[in-house]
């Protein structure tokens, strides 16, 4: 899903994280219009760790597998929408895109 042409959110968060929570109408509402993947930083340490998440919640925003931008802590959703349209150059080069897939739900 990461190789896509078209933009993809990831959404690094956790339950506990209020922040995270927070943010759920945003992501829901990006969801609408955007692929947006949600990762739970507990239940996925490795991956957090392998793209050095240290606070949640973290957006990663992919264009052609490559990380286009990243917004850390709570967000406003036309910070995001501006990511998926300047074509930002990639901030983390040779970094590869998680292999994960879109979740429904907020675990």
């Amino acid at each position: 899903m990461l190789e896509s042409d078209e933009p993809v959110l990831v959404d690094f968060w956790a339950a506990w994280c209020l922040p995270c929570r927070s943010m759920n109408p945003v992501i829901e509402s990006l969801a609408r219009d955007f692929k947006v993947c949600k990762v739970n930083v507990d239940k996925n340490q490795p991956l957090a760790a392998r793209y050095g998440v240290s606070s949640i919640p973290v957006f990663l925003i992919f264009k052609d597998g490559k990380i286009a931008a990243q917004h850390v802590g709570i967000t406003l959703r036309r910070h995001c929408e501006a990511s998926w349209s300047s074509g930002a150059a990639s901030s983390r080069p040779g970094v590869q895109p998680p292999n994960i897939e879109p979740m429904a739900s907020a675990d």
